[in-house]
């Protein structure tokens, strides 16, 4: 079998996708996750649909960054939240952590966050 050692992989997307959002992948083309979705990785750069998008995937080393929908503190674990962006972990419930912030940021910033790989459910 086969083994590809790459950082990025490029997908069609299935609509228009913002940067700094968390995709997944339907029927091989991307969109942005709702919270209840499994992250594949994230868009760096804004695309048109059924445009090819590469996608930065969450198993690869380093960090990435992310659009936060509420206020995140640096050191906070963030989880996914609706469109593909992130929220602080509220620490109970249901949710997709995705890792942890190394800054702080607003509604609508954008963070540098470690990835946890392809996010860890929890309930």
């Amino acid at each position: 079998m086969s083994y590809i050692n790459a950082q990025r992989r490029t997908f069609p997307a299935s609509a228009a996708l913002n940067a700094y959002r968390l995709v997944t992948l339907v029927a091989g083309a991307v969109s942005e996750c709702d919270a209840e979705d499994a992250p594949l990785g994230v868009v760096e750069y804004p695309v048109a649909a059924g445009d090819p998008v590469s996608i930065r995937l969450l198993n690869c080393s380093g960090t990435i960054e992310l659009e936060a929908s509420g206020a995140v503190a640096a050191g906070d674990l963030v989880v996914l939240a609706a469109g593909g962006t992130v929220v602080k972990d509220p620490g109970a419930g249901a949710r997709t952590v995705i890792g942890r912030s190394l800054a702080a940021v607003t509604a609508g910033g954008v963070i540098e966050v470690v990835p946890w790989g392809y996010g860890r459910d929890l309930s």
